[in-house]
């Protein structure tokens, strides 16, 4: 994938962090067995009660069990890789024209409710992106005319995503949001990610 490539490339270059992705077999889903029942979710709505409940109620059956296990694997990454970190970097990438953008975080956009702050810039494609829970990050990319999205942390619909999980427990959570395909554009968004992070987070 992009985001694979774009991640492998910024830490050959800076020899320091860490990179942790999901393998899934045909789609971003990822699926488990327990007591002879198959369970399916989504890896980015695990990270509070809510969501996960809710990834595996849409996406097949919900029982008591699969959600404390759910929950468990959830809670092990979040103690591992994100509680108590400075910052966390996530990478994702979308499709053209399809589903997410920067526009979907404007006004009367599907995701504006969500959002504290856009800004919109005439240089970048609008699937190419950055989302933070972070107003100094936000300062530091629309200064330097990058779209961005501010997400409202206390106003966020709790979907159980990393993002969410990030603003309720005040860690500086970014996303590189990039369409697919587009690994030069998201290797400038990584290189301007590596900038910020040698002036404010060393």
């Amino acid at each position: 994938a992009t985001a694979v490539a774009a991640a492998k490339t910024m830490l050959g270059k800076t020899k320091k962090g860490s990179f942790v992705t999901w393998q899934c077999q045909q789609d971003r889903y990822v699926q488990f067995k327990l007591s002879e029942q198959t369970f399916k979710f989504d890896p980015n709505r695990i990270y509070t009660d809510a969501g996960a409940a809710a990834t595996l109620d849409i996406n097949g059956p919900l029982t008591p069990q699969a959600l404390t296990a759910l929950r468990a694997v959830a809670q092990g990454f979040t103690t591992q890789y994100v509680d108590g970190m400075k910052l966390v970097v996530a990478l994702h990438n979308n499709t053209d024209g399809g589903g997410l953008s920067i526009d979907s975080y404007r006004s009367g956009g599907n995701e504006s409710a969500n959002t504290k702050l856009v800004h919109r810039s005439k240089n970048w494609d609008p699937d190419d992106f950055f989302y933070t829970t972070s107003q100094q990050i936000y300062d530091y990319f629309s200064q330097r005319n990058f779209n961005i999205v501010l997400q409202d942390n206390n106003k966020v619909v709790d979907d159980g995503s990393l993002s969410v999980y990030a603003g309720k427990k005040g860690i500086h959570y970014l996303n590189v949001e990039a369409q697919h395909g587009h690994q030069k554009q998201q290797g400038k968004m990584l290189d301007a990610v590596q900038k910020l992070i040698l002036a404010q987070y060393q």
